[in-house]
């Protein structure tokens, strides 16, 4: 490490405080025409304090992400020193700062870097964005010296880009509508309170032949709401009504907000609801929800990833295989579903990997010595419902039947003892149903696929696929008719028990 900068923050020159309390739709307009990164970025910055609801959508954005949860997959000594360093890092806070480019494009990221035993791993500090222009070169900032840093240095920066559209970062950020709208939004709440203010309260016009006019005026003047005047008896008041409604200005202020949330949200048909379809409504927002967060999801994982590579190669030489990142944003699954899934998939021969498996159901990998469940004899954990799962100390897997055709059964279900049993009148009345070319047509062919197949799921598998046309329904009505037998037969023998 022998770069100093490397090792050290950097100076970047103190914010300058712009004045914004006359928001002037001409200077805006300007703003965004001449596309100056560092002017849009100080306006926002302001106007998010101001305009709750911007403020409330973009955390609310924010939150569906982190919410998701994430984990780090990759085996051996690289994926575990990446693992320790975010958790010493509180890796949560640096996503919940590189989620502020949303808003804003972009994030970026100053990298001190420190050495302890021999390895080498950055400490990220946020640079707010206000600090950050840009030009034809890239993104800069404006150092204590006067000088341009430019965000060039992968070593040094953490540059995370989050872009709403395609061109430059003035073009692609979502500040840019935001601001626009925010914009609109105060001229028309400036304007329409100061005709609130000029036609509050209604003129009084007063029609009168007296020579009092000046005394008139007064007494219009000091009326009031429960206010009492004396008017001549000729004179004629009246009001001059306005025509501004109210309700128009409610209804734009509520259609601005829409736009805000549709813009940062992607929400829809949520914004009108209004009783009717709210279900239909419902389901396309979680709809666009969900695809907005997966595109959160991929741009914030590219990013983590690249920190993780430079990392890893600042301390290991040749990295074969670098430890991913990713956040959980599958939607609504029924796990119970998926695991019978895997299981099929699995004993048809597909092989899965743990890594698969452990993200979708979010279990993360054990730590070296932690303990973990195993598998029980009879039943228990593990996909594989007839065989047992048992991790040896070197963390493998090793399978053991729970079920073996050399293994001794139950006496009372061998065929030799149950042969050796003098026929009952129930053997008998079922030997005259006739049962005997169905049950052989069934058992063609089994005692084969059953040597074959090692576990239950197996074996089901395998007789389904020997048999894909067999139909049961001889056999279910040969069955029916064998009940009905030995009920009648069950109920002679009673009777007859009864009158010995």
């Amino acid at each position: 490490m022998s770069n100093k900068h490397l090792t050290s923050k950097i100076n970047y020159s103190p914010y300058i405080y712009e004045n914004f309390s006359v928001i002037s739709v001409d200077y805006v307009k300007r703003m965004l025409n001449e596309n100056d990164l560092q002017k849009l970025t100080k306006f926002y910055s302001l106007m998010k304090k101001r305009e709750l609801h911007i403020s409330a959508e973009l955390r609310k954005r924010t939150q569906q992400l982190l919410s998701c949860g994430w984990a780090i997959e990759g085996e051996g000594k690289e994926a575990e020193f990446i693992k320790a360093w975010a958790k010493k890092t509180k890796l949560n806070h640096l996503l919940r700062n590189m989620m502020s480019g949303v808003a804003y494009g972009f994030s970026v990221f100053d990298l001190v870097w420190q050495r302890d035993a021999g390895t080498f791993t950055p400490t990220p500090y946020f640079i707010p964005q206000k600090y950050f222009n840009a030009d034809n070169n890239g993104l800069y900032v404006q150092l204590t010296t006067g000088q341009q840093l430019y965000i060039t240095d992968e070593q040094k920066f953490l540059v995370h880009l989050h872009p709403n559209d395609t061109g430059d970062i003035t073009d692609y950020a979502l500040m840019k509508e935001l601001v626009w709208l925010f914009t609109l939004k105060s001229f028309i709440m400036a304007n329409y309170g100061k005709y609130t203010e000029n036609l509050g309260v209604p003129p009084i016009i007063i029609q009168s032949d007296s020579d009092k006019l000046t005394e008139l005026v007064d007494a219009a003047l000091e009326l009031r709401s429960a206010g009492v005047g004396a008017f001549p008896r000729e004179s004629v008041i009246t009001l001059l009504e306005g025509k501004g409604n109210p309700t128009l200005f409610m209804e734009f202020l509520k259609y601005a907000d829409t736009l805000f949330s549709e813009a940062i949200l992607g929400s829809t048909l949520t914004s009108q609801m209004n009783g009717s379809g709210s279900y239909a409504a419902a389901k396309t927002h979680e709809t666009v929800r969900f695809e907005y967060m997966q595109a959160d999801a991929l741009l914030v994982e590219e990013t983590v990833n690249d920190l993780f590579k430079t990392i890893l190669d600042m301390n290991f030489a040749n990295v074969r295989e670098y430890p991913v990142f990713s956040f959980d944003v599958n939607e609504y699954r029924d796990e119970k579903t998926a695991a019978e899934v895997l299981t099929s998939l699995s004993n048809l021969g597909l092989e899965i990997p743990e890594s698969h498996v452990r993200r979708f159901f979010r279990i993360p990998s054990p730590t070296k010595g932690e303990k973990v469940l195993k598998r029980q004899e009879g039943g228990g954990l593990g996909f594989n419902s007839r065989s047992s799962v048992i991790l040896n100390p070197q963390g493998e897997e090793s399978h053991k039947p729970l079920f073996s055709h050399s293994e001794a059964q139950p006496k009372n279900l061998q065929p030799e003892h149950n042969a050796a049993l003098p026929a009952d009148n129930l053997d008998k009345e079922s030997d005259k149903l006739g049962t005997t070319p169905v049950e052989n047509k069934m058992v063609a062919g089994l005692a084969d696929i059953l040597k074959k197949a090692t576990t239950y799921e197996e074996a089901i598998h395998a007789l389904e696929a020997a048999y894909p046309t067999f139909s049961l329904d001889e056999l279910e009505q040969n069955l029916a008719d064998y009940m009905a037998n030995a009920e009648i037969l069950g109920r002679a023998e009673v009777k007859k028990e009864g009158g010995k």
